[in-house]
Formats: C-alpha cells, sequence, structure tokens
C-alpha cells in the first residue's frame, strides 16, 4: 500500500468521523470508522522523519498548518462539540515530531533524552491537545519501531490497551473534565488498533505525486467547509 493510499485512508475516515460530530452525533459507527484517522497520521510523521531531508523545516510546517488550523477548528470543536480549549492535531503531530528530533539528538545521552522526552510528555498534559500524551508516545512510538511491523502492531496495541485500561481507573478520583482536559482516550479508541494493519501493508512507495502539498491544506479546509454546511443548516 503506497503512502498516498495511507493518506487517502487517513483523511477519507476523518472526515466521516467529523461529520458524524457535527450532524449524526447519535450514530456510533461513524465516530468508530474514524479511528482509523489519528494512527495513520501519527505514523505518518514518523514516516515524514526518516524521509525528510530538513527536519527543523518539517516541524515548522506543522507549526504553521496548527495555527492556520486552529481558527476553523476552534470554531467547530469550541461551539459545537463543546471543547472550547482543545487544540487541533497538529499541534499533537508537532510535539510527536519534537520528541523524534529530541530522542534522536539525544540518542547517546540516555539521561537527556529522557529528560527531554518527559519535558515534552508534561508539555502534552499542559497544552489540551487533541490527542495529549496518548499521541506523542504513539508517535514516538511509530518513530522507535519503524520498518519492523511486527514490532510495530506490539508495542502499539500494548500502549493503546494500558491507556484504555489503567487511564480511567488512575483519573476516576478526579471530575470528568480533567479527563476531557487532558485527551484520555476513552473506550472507543480500541477501535484505532483497526488501523494498525493497514499501516504495516505499506510497500514504502509513495505513489501519486500530482497534489504533494493537499494533505496538510486539506485539514484546515475541510474543517472550514463543514462548519459552514453546518451553520447554514441550523439556519434553514
Amino acid at each position: 500500500m503506497t503512502l498516498f493510499v495511507l493518506k487517502l485512508i487517513a483523511a477519507g475516515t476523518m472526515v466521516i468521523d467529523h461529520v458524524g460530530i457535527l450532524f449524526f452525533p447519535g450514530h456510533t459507527i461513524m465516530r468508530v470508522i474514524g479511528r482509523l484517522a489519528f494512527p495513520i497520521f501519527a505514523w505518518g510523521i514518523a514516516n515524514g522523519y526518516h524521509h525528510t531531508t530538513n527536519a527543523k523545516k518539517y516541524l515548522w510546517r506543522l507549526i504553521v498548518l496548527a495555527g492556520i488550523s486552529q481558527v476553523p477548528y476552534g470554531y467547530m470543536f469550541g461551539t459545537i462539540a463543546g471543547f472550547p480549549f482543545r487544540m487541533n492535531i497538529f499541534v499533537t503531530l508537532a510535539l510527536g515530531l519534537g520528541a523524534i528530533m529530541l530522542y534522536e539528538r539525544f540518542r547517546h545521552d540516555v539521561f537527556l533524552q529522557s529528560l527531554s522526552i518527559l519535558i515534552l510528555v508534561v508539555l502534552s498534559f499542559l497544552i489540551p491537545t487533541g490527542y495529549g500524551v496518548y499521541g506523542l508516545v504513539m508517535i514516538l512510538l511509530f518513530h522507535t519501531t519503524y520498518g519492523r511491523a511486527k514490532d510495530m502492531m506490539i508495542w502499539q496495541t500494548v500502549w493503546i490497551v494500558c491507556m484504555l485500561v489503567f487511564a480511567p481507573h488512575i483519573l476516576s478520583p478526579f471530575p470528568h473534565i480533567v479527563s476531557i482536559y487532558l485527551a484520555i482516550p476513552s473506550a472507543i479508541q480500541v477501535w484505532s488498533l483497526g488501523a494498525l494493519p493497514i499501516i504495516a501493508l505499506y510497500n514504502e512507495k509513495i505513489g501519486n505525486t500530482t497534489f504533494k502539498w493537499w494533505f496538510y491544506w486539506f485539514y484546515p479546509i475541510h474543517l472550514a467547509v463543514l462548519f459552514i454546511l453546518y451553520i447554514f443548516g441550523r439556519v434553514a
């Protein structure tokens, strides 16, 4: 499976998820399908790092897209879904890429490597991103197991299951708003496991390169379009 096809799957399932949030909030199946999107996005960051010629430019590109995307994202999830403080997925992806860069920068210094990753983990708790520490660690695991499909599937499964089993118990004494703020994954995220065998099918080929940058701009544009459709639908 080419990179282009994986991007199409990620974009398509993400749109289905967001359409479900906006227009069919009672249809769980659309949210289930949407669980396939983020792991592919997360893997895409690790894959991008392994193929980019300039990781810093790659990081800045994500940061710029995060800033642009926050406007439609804030309107959509703040006005409709009730998450006024949540930041968009590109913030999570940028933190994940930052974690990969620090992991490699201090590869020969375990103390600094661990300290730098810990700082980013703390930031992922403090900054209300779309997937928080769950997403950050997922991206880092995709990097450390890159090119080894079996190891990737094992470690990602362990991470997802551990978060689903233990995180709710750890946070149970706190108000539910804390779990929402920290983006602690709910039980529906178990369907994210379905993305792992799809990612494992990657054949290291790029595929269609006609629209090289479409994937970056698709995210903010589709959010804006969906929000406009939602507003017009309410007015009508």
